[in-house]
């Protein structure tokens, strides 16, 4: 047969190729593009990942939802991914992949792609053996009952604080402690605190209900198992800082130091990670100078942001 026939044969061969995506590889198939949309997310660029999957995925989140997803997954900093595809008939594809996650722990996911505009794109992407999509816009807090009759909203479609708000929340936090420290008194920290905090989603009146309903005594808590915040609690917590006389009024009109970003999951818990660069002070007559760092989470309530967890801590200040 002359050469030129083979030749021929061997360009047919190769255009069947193109079309069908690769003759047993996954160049351009689903595997590749999944696990090009998660090598994106892992290098810091998932809004670029969203903007490359199916339009159904982006019509039910927003951006910023899918974001705070990825970081809350571990997807934002996976050390590596072992991809296996699936039989799957119809349109769409389904692949695995088993993520290793930066902690060590793995996380299966089965992903689902569909080709869209021409190109394979994610639809969705489910933990094995669970239902619900791990992007999915859902209410995910497990204090959030109340909320959750009234509908759950995007918790970015507000804007987050501005840094003159953000130093004005943390500063009335942190000075309504200091104050609560050296009266050995938490009534009015207490009174900063959310209603999420210290009622869990729950009616505070069915809490301490006694009647003789048992759908209503069966939600009441008396014992407090589901840990809400009294001031009992706060007192318990802060203990030490009242036996050290602690004293951190130094702060007031100095500008705090933001260690990472201001975060906002999809719990619409607000985290502020910060630190003083004045000094605060702890013991009596000879007081020792510290600096002071702080954990401080907030939710929106009506039209303030309210306390929804505080840490705080001193350390010794370190030799320059």
């Amino acid at each position: 047969m002359p050469p030129y026939f083979i030749n021929l044969r061997f360009v047919i061969a190769m255009i069947i190729c193109a079309i069908f995506a690769g003759c047993g590889d996954d160049k351009g198939g689903p595997v590749e593009a999944a696990d090009r949309f998660f090598a994106l997310c892992a290098n810091g660029k998932a809004a670029e990942a969203f903007n490359t999957a199916s339009g159904t995925f982006q019509i039910e989140r927003s951006t910023k939802y899918f974001q705070a997803r990825v970081r809350e997954t571990g997807l934002d900093s996976f050390q590596e991914v072992k991809w296996t595809a699936l039989d799957t008939p119809g349109r769409a594809r389904v692949v695995r992949g088993d993520f290793k996650l930066k902690d060590g722990r793995v996380l299966p996911l089965i992903v689902s792609m569909v080709q869209d505009s021409g190109r394979w794109s994610l639809f969705g992407a489910k933990v094995e053996s669970a239902d619900e999509d791990i992007f999915a816009f859902v209410e995910r807090s497990a204090d959030g009952e109340d909320e959750g009759k009234k509908g759950f909203g995007d918790p970015f479609d507000r804007a987050l604080p501005s840094e003159k708000e953000l130093q004005k929340m943390v500063e009335e936090v942190l000075l309504t402690f200091d104050d609560a420290v050296k009266r050995n008194d938490f009534s009015n920290l207490y009174a900063l605190a959310s209603d999420r905090w210290k009622f869990r989603g729950k009616d505070p009146r069915v809490l301490t209900y006694t009647g003789k309903n048992p759908k209503l005594l069966e939600k009441a808590d008396p014992e407090n198992k589901a840990k809400r915040l009294t001031i009992a609690a706060m007192d318990h917590a802060f203990h030490a800082f009242v036996e050290a006389n602690a004293d951190i009024s130094r702060i007031k009109g100095e500008k705090m130091i933001l260690d990472e970003p201001v975060n906002l999951n999809t719990d619409r818990v607000l985290t502020v990670k910060g630190r003083y660069d004045t000094f605060v002070f702890q013991g009596g007559a000879a007081p020792k100078p510290c600096k002071l760092s702080f954990s401080l989470e907030f939710v929106r309530e009506g039209s303030a942001w309210k306390t929804f967890g505080i840490t705080v801590n001193f350390a010794a200040p370190t030799a320059k």
